[in-house]
């Protein structure tokens, strides 16, 4: 395995020293590929038209849904042919889009004009409907691209004067005129989604305590139950805040209930079924474990010290999950703690390959139970072996790191493992995070609850 080198800590400060070269810095240096969307929405009839200016366009293809239409394709000002490819091509997480091949080579920026109707449901979103719009990647509302960088975007939406809009950015303006809403976003940090909901008489709250808040936007719900929601996810804000620091995000989660199936999360956006809120009372962790779900999320958003991009993401999703826990067990006792470890425990037996934590790929079946699940197991069992406090001061070290600008490999989380709890320490997780298994025989369901909607690779849940 190859091992963390401490000299290479003083790279920052060599790039600063030595000019530029190619392949020296030089990557991390490059800024995130910006996406501009301005759009008029019609959800009377479904039909969107706009244009979409991607900053640094580098690549040939990109996919949009087959029902939108492409008027014209320039790149600096220039009009350059292209072709469009069969629906069967589509793009692998938004499976009703078709490739748009570009004919000359991208001069940097381009702008695509496009129109179309995307009335019907694709993908589990809604898509534009009289009394709804809900839009994401997979509806393939804006240009997508084979191997996505995290972007930056900016919204600027056109929407009738009835519709309440939000999406996973800043809001930046909301104004009416002449009859319609033009709204404005901007994205708070580099992703890989672009979301947009709005619907006629959507409900906004917000909970604000301690530095912290938490916006809520639902339908249907009562507001008694969405303010007590708000609360205890302001409440974990200020948990994260006491056993981490200042080092957590500061960004306030966004939780959307709406009247659909499945949840999915675009940070610091999570889109919950109102259903979920309901019918918890009959089992026993019904409501503990809805509160824990969404204690993963606003934690996830915190947990971003390594490249989620790489197989070192386990990382990022063990550590949220433990996090959670860790309030989790304060507000609901050890039983509800030894129900989620039993939880963990099963979900790792119905793993169907041998793929070890820190080598799995994103591709892998097993990426959520292995990364997520598998992980969290570690934390815990490394908890019972060292204490609790020492595993803090591996996660605050870790939130250092990260702060100085760092990405938290897992040769480098072995190396402070090393550092804050000792040799025997370290090897116990090279050994688990490498370790090899055969796929257990799946044990029989605990009584607590599945997770709110599918699980997904990237967020936990997932909208298709």
């Amino acid at each position: 395995m190859k091992r963390f080198n401490p000299l290479l800590k003083l790279l920052p400060l060599l790039c600063l020293l030595l000019p530029l070269s190619p392949g020296v810095c030089a990557r991390e240096s490059l800024p995130s590929q910006d996406l501009r969307l301005r759009l008029r929405i019609e959800p009377l009839t479904g039909h969107i038209q706009g244009n979409a200016t991607i900053s640094r366009c580098r690549e040939r293809r990109f996919y949009l849904h087959k029902n939108l239409r492409v008027l014209k394709i320039l790149s600096q000002g220039r009009e350059i042919p292209f072709r469009r490819g069969t629906a069967g091509e589509p793009f692998p997480s938004a499976r009703n889009t078709s490739p748009v091949l570009l004919q000359e080579e991208p001069g940097g920026e381009l702008l695509v004009e496009y129109e179309g109707d995307l009335a019907s449901p694709e993908g589990g979103m809604t898509g534009v409907q009289p009394e709804s719009v809900e839009l994401a990647l997979p509806s393939g509302w804006f240009p997508l691209f084979l191997e996505p960088e995290p972007f930056t975007f900016s919204l600027d939406i056109d929407l009738p004067s009835s519709f309440v809009p939000t999406s996973n950015g800043r809001k930046e303006s909301l104004k009416l005129q002449r009859g319609r809403t033009r709204f404005r976003s901007r994205s708070f940090l580099p992703g890989k989604d672009i979301v947009l909901i709005a619907a006629p008489n959507l409900i906004s709250l917000q909970e604000r305590r301690g530095g912290f808040a938490t916006e809520i936007f639902y339908l249907r719900a009562q507001p008694e139950e969405m303010k007590e929601v708000a609360r205890e996810l302001t409440s974990f804000q200020e948990k994260m805040r006491s056993l981490f620091g200042e080092g957590q995000s500061k960004t306030a989660p966004r939780l959307v209930c709406l009247p659909r199936q499945e949840g999915y999360s675009a940070p610091p956006l999570l889109v919950v079924p109102e259903e979920s809120f309901l019918g918890t009372e009959g089992n026993r962790w019904g409501r503990a474990r809805l509160y824990h779900d969404l204690f993963y999320h606003v934690s996830r958003l915190g947990w971003t010290v390594s490249d989620s991009n790489t197989q070192d993401d386990w990382i990022n999703e063990a550590l949220a999950e433990y996090t959670a826990l860790l309030f989790s067990r304060e507000r609901f006792g050890e039983g509800f703690a030894e129900e989620m470890r039993g939880f963990y425990t099963d979900r790792s037996r119905q793993c169907v390959t041998c793929d070890s934590i820190a080598e799995t790929g994103d591709s892998s079946p097993d990426r959520t139970i292995n990364r997520r699940y598998k992980a969290v197991l570690l934390f815990l069992e490394g908890e019972a072996k060292f204490g609790q406090e020492p595993l803090l001061s591996l996660l605050k070290r870790l939130l250092r790191d990260s702060r100085q600008g760092w990405k938290v490999t897992t040769d480098l989380f072995l190396e402070e493992c090393k550092e804050i709890l000792g040799e025997e320490q370290e090897s116990f997780f090279q050994r688990a995070l490498y370790r090899q298994e055969s796929p257990p025989e799946p044990s029989p369901s605990r009584l607590i609850p599945a997770p709110i909607g599918r699980e997904s690779p990237s967020t936990g849940v997932s909208p298709d």
